[in-house]
């Protein structure tokens, strides 16, 4: 009985532990390749991920990372689908509980993303284009069990350094899309929206 109350007693302080650790938040360098492995069996395609995973679980939990990219499609010449130098979410932790999940705060900064297009018009978007090898896997259902998922309402978004690049090889509709500064707010008035950049080189 007594060797049943240290055990408890030690399990009690390495809870506390490791909640006062997750308030004062740290870096999960160990799930990167996890969350690597995870990410490219999703989208079929390679995704690297240069900084660790930062996580601070409190009133808010904020988890923040850098250096993401998503491999290109095969058949695609340009570089990388995807490019972020540093990304950062913080969700309210009571809406997790709810049927909205919160997000308070969603910051991006150095986003990169390419949009290419071949002859045939398909994209080389993960699910949206004819690249992803086992078109016969797309109707699994059996999962899905046809109850909707959570809401999102995400209260302030805000994206620094935005290039989109789309390429299109049949007609050569090319767009070159670039914003230095995006800002969006929701507010119980309405929807708030802010950007500064430029189309095809033009403000």
């Amino acid at each position: 009985m007594k060797y049943a109350g240290y055990l408890l007693a030690g399990l009690l302080l390495l809870g506390i532990t490791g909640a006062c650790v997750l308030y004062r938040g740290i870096h999960l360098e160990f799930l990167n390749p996890a969350i690597e492995k995870r990410l490219s069996a999703a989208l079929d395609r390679e995704v690297r991920l240069q900084e660790p995973l930062y996580l601070r679980v409190g009133r808010e939990i904020e988890l923040r990372t850098g250096g993401l990219s998503v491999a290109n499609a095969p058949w695609s010449g340009g570089g990388p689908l995807l490019q972020l130098e540093r990304g950062e979410i913080v969700l309210d932790t009571r809406s997790l509980f709810s049927g909205t999940i919160v997000v308070s705060r969603l910051h991006l900064a150095s986003l990169d993303l390419l949009v290419d297009h071949d002859e045939d018009g398909d994209t080389n978007l993960p699910f949206l284009g004819g690249d992803s090898g086992d078109s016969g896997d797309s109707g699994d259902s059996g999962d899905d069990d046809g109850k909707p998922g959570p809401r999102v309402l995400i209260l302030h978004t805000e994206i620094s350094e935005l290039h989109l690049q789309s390429l299109h090889r049949g007609n050569g509709a090319d767009l070159d899309f670039r914003v230095s500064h995006l800002l969006q707010k929701a507010r119980t008035t309405g929807l708030t929206l802010e950007a500064r950049g430029t189309l095809q080189d033009r403000a």
